[in-house]
């Protein structure tokens, strides 16, 4: 699940290599993704965004690059 406290580019690809998502989140939307993981998740502006997974919160920021985009694999949560 995704929440969003500014503009952020989403693109999440499945475990199969299918990309399922791919759209601006705008600042209060809320999103949770079903599919058949494990998931690879980028996110173009990741302080903006909370992330949960098995309703567990996620820290963006062990995975967010200098330019604020993270790329979050499931599958190493």
């Amino acid at each position: 699940a995704f929440s969003f406290s500014g503009d952020c580019w989403v693109q999440i690809t499945d475990g199969r290599g299918e990309q399922i998502y791919g759209d601006l989140n705008r600042t209060g939307d809320v999103m949770t993704v079903y599919g058949t993981g494990p998931f690879k998740v980028l996110l173009g502006k990741a302080p903006v965004v909370s992330m949960t997974w098995q309703g567990k919160q996620v820290d963006l920021a062990r995975y967010t690059n200098k330019d604020q985009t993270a790329i979050v694999r499931t599958a190493r949560l």
